[in-house]
C-alpha cells in the first residue's frame, strides 16, 4: 500500500483556522497489475483513479451543480452500495455497504419461496442453510429478478409478479421496502458520523445512481425518508457547452450510466487524484518546473541584457555615421585647391602664430611663476622672497648646477604641525605642472611678535 494525500485548503473550526488534507492508500499491486494488462494491450495507462474521484471532478467543474456545499451521492449496485460525501465538490468520506439491487432481489425471492411470511427480513447476503451463496440462484431467485427489472421498468409503484404457490400476488414495492429502509439507516447514521465528526452541518441534498433510478417511486422514498431533497446523477446539464455535442439519452438510468466515463474522462493531474502519479511524482514535477523557470528567467535576462547592449551599439554606430556624414559634407563644402604655394603660405602662417606664442610665453613667463607660487602657497604659509634665475633657465644644456627658482618663507600656527604643513607645501609644488624637484635649503625656528615661527628656504627647478 502506498499513501498519497491531496490539500483540499484551509477551514475554520472553533475559530481556528487548520488546513484540510485528504489522505488515501493505493493498492500497488492492483494498479501496477492493470498498468501491465493495457501496457500489453498496446494502450499504457497515464492514470488510474476510482469512481468517487470521477464525481467529484463533475462536481468541481459544475457538469453536476450541487445544491449546497455539503452534497451526499449514493450508488445503489448489485451487491454492494457506496455513500460518498463532498464538500465545496472536494471528497469527504467514502463508504461501501453490502446492501444493494441483490438484497431487493432476495426479499423478492424469500417472498416467493415462503408466501406465509409476510414479514421476512432477509440477510443483506443471503445463504441457505449449507452456507452455499446466493450466487447459485435457484428458480425462485431467477423469476425473482425477471420481475424486479420489470418493476424498474414499468415506471411505478406497483409491479407485475408472479404469483406465489398459495396463488396470491406480490406487491414488489412493498417487498423490496425493508431492504430499502436498510439502506437508508446506513445513509442516516454515514451523514451523522460525517457531521459529528467534521464538524459539519449535514449535506443539503442526495445525488442517487445505480439501476434503481429508473424507477422514479424508489427515489421518492429515499427522499421521503431522509427528508432530503433527491435528485438522479445526470452528467448531461442544460444548457451546457458538452451537451451541444453529443446525443444525451432520454432514460435517467442511462443517463447516470455515463458518469464514470465523463467524470474520468474530465480528469487532469490538477484535479483528480491520480494512482500514478502521487505525491513523491508531484514533487519531482514541481522542482523541475522551478529548474526550467529559473532556466528561462536567466535566458529571458540575458536576452535582455544581450537586446540592450545591441540598441546601445546601434545609438552609437548611428552617431558615428551621422557625424562621419556631417564632416563629408563639410569636407564637400571646402572646394579650395591645394597646390604648393598654398602650402607654403600655410606653413609661413603657422610659423608667424608659433613665433608670436613663444614670444608671449616668454614676455609673461615670470608672472605665470609668480602667480603659480601664489597660488599654491597656503593661508598659514607667508612668503618673503622670490627669486628666479630665468637666463639659466633659457639655456639649453643640461649640467646646471644652480636651481633657478628660490623661495623664503615662514609657517605660522601651532607649532606641532609645522614639519607637517611644510611637508604638504613641498608636496603641493611638486604636483604643479610649472615645477620640479623641490628641495629644502634650510629651515628654523623663530620668534616673531612672542609667537614661534618655522623660517624655511625652498629651491626647484622649472618644468
Amino acid at each position: 500500500m502506498l499513501l498519497d494525500f491531496r490539500i483540499l485548503g484551509d477551514v475554520n473550526e472553533n475559530g481556528m483556522t487548520k488546513t484540510q488534507v485528504m489522505t488515501f492508500t493505493i493498492p500497488i499491486a492492483e494498479t501496477e497489475a492493470l498498468k501491465r494488462l493495457f501496457t500489453r494491450a498496446g494502450y499504457p495507462l497515464s492514470g488510474i483513479s476510482i469512481v468517487p474521484f470521477a464525481i467529484q471532478n463533475l462536481l468541481k467543474t459544475e457538469i453536476v451543480r450541487a445544491a449546497g456545499q455539503n452534497t451526499c451521492c449514493l450508488f445503489i449496485g448489485r451487491d454492494w452500495s457506496r455513500i460518498t460525501i463532498y464538500a465545496n465538490g472536494d471528497l469527504i468520506l467514502s463508504r461501501g455497504i453490502k446492501a444493494g439491487i441483490h438484497s431487493m432481489i432476495d426479499a423478492i425471492a424469500e417472498q416467493y419461496r415462503y408466501p406465509s411470511q409476510k414479514d421476512v427480513s432477509p440477510p443483506l447476503a443471503m445463504e441457505d442453510r449449507n452456507g452455499t451463496p446466493s450466487d447459485k440462484q435457484d428458480e425462485y431467485y431467477a423469476v425473482a429478478q425477471d420481475d424486479f427489472y420489470r418493476f424498474l421498468s414499468a415506471n411505478s409503484t406497483t409491479g407485475t409478479a408472479s404469483m406465489t404457490e398459495d396463488g396470491s400476488p406480490v406487491d414488489i414495492f412493498q417487498t423490496i421496502l425493508p431492504a430499502i429502509d436498510r439502506l437508508i439507516k446506513q445513509v442516516e447514521r454515514t451523514i451523522a458520523h460525517f457531521s459529528l465528526h467534521f464538524k459539519r452541518s449535514g449535506v443539503s441534498n442526495i445525488l442517487i445512481s445505480g439501476r434503481v433510478t429508473a424507477n422514479p417511486a424508489v427515489i421518492s422514498h429515499i427522499g421521503f425518508q431522509l427528508g432530503l431533497p433527491v435528485d438522479v446523477l445526470n452528467p448531461f446539464p442544460r444548457p451546457h457547452a458538452f451537451t451541444q455535442k453529443v446525443t444525451i439519452p432520454d432514460r435517467p438510468a442511462e443517463r447516470e450510466s455515463f458518469v464514470p466515463a465523463i467524470g474520468i474522462g474530465l480528469s487532469s493531474n490538477e484535479l483528480t487524484p491520480n494512482f500514478l502519479f502521487t505525491y513523491r511524482h508531484r514533487e519531482s514535477r514541481d522542482r523541475a518546473r522551478q529548474i526550467r523557470i529559473g532556466i528561462s528567467a536567466a535566458s529571458i535576462g540575458f536576452l535582455i541584457l544581450l537586446l540592450c547592449g545591441f540598441l546601445w551599439q546601434e545609438n552609437r554606430i548611428a552617431a558615428k555615421t551621422a557625424e562621419v556624414d556631417r564632416l563629408v559634407e563639410k569636407r564637400d563644402a571646402y572646394h579650395v585647391p591645394l597646390t604648393q604655394d598654398l602650402v607654403m603660405a600655410l606653413y609661413a602662417k603657422m610659423n608667424k602664430k608659433r613665433g608670436l606664442i613663444t614670444t608671449l610665453s616668454q614676455r609673461y613667463f615670470s608672472s605665470a611663476i609668480i602667480a603659480e607660487v601664489i597660488h599654491l602657497t597656503p593661508a598659514n604659509i607667508q612668503l618673503i622672497a622670490l627669486s628666479a634665475d630665468m637666463d639659466a633657465h633659457s639655456q639649453k644644456s643640461k649640467k646646471k648646477t644652480e636651481l633657478p627658482v628660490a623661495i623664503e618663507g615662514i609657517v605660522t600656527g601651532d607649532p606641532i604641525r609645522f614639519e607637517t604643513d611644510l611637508a604638504s607645501f613641498m608636496l603641493t609644488i611638486e604636483d604643479s605642472p610649472l615645477f620640479k624637484k623641490p628641495v629644502v635649503k634650510n629651515k628654523r625656528l623663530q620668534f616673531l611678535e612672542n609667537r614661534q615661527i618655522l623660517r624655511f628656504s625652498i629651491q626647484f627647478e622649472l618644468a
